[in-house]
């Protein structure tokens, strides 16, 4: 059995025949209830997209300092201020 979300690319015909010829059923996941029936969703998939998101707009700005061995040094990464400390991510990487 393979759990998906109402996403169209997850529905097409390619799919569910590949799916049926592996003999796995495919289950939809209703559209609006996603949230609750993967708690995963909400409880660590969206904290990390957000992480994930501050840091690439962060490195796409390019205003970084640099180690003398070339690395980037100083991230304002800082999760706990974007709600995300239930991680367990630290809450400053340097």
């Amino acid at each position: 059995m393979l759990v998906l979300d109402s996403f169209r690319g997850h529905l097409n015909e390619d799919v569910k025949k590949k799916l049926q010829r592996g003999q796995t059923h495919m289950v939809v996941i209703p559209r609006g209830v996603t949230s609750i029936l993967q708690l995963l969703d909400d409880s660590i998939n969206k904290p990390f997209k957000e992480l994930l998101r501050f840091y690439g707009e962060w490195m796409a700005e390019g205003n970084h300092r640099y180690m003398p061995g070339g690395k980037i040094s100083g991230h304002p990464w800082k999760p706990c201020a974007r709600g995300s400390c239930e991680l367990g991510i630290a809450t400053h990487l340097t």
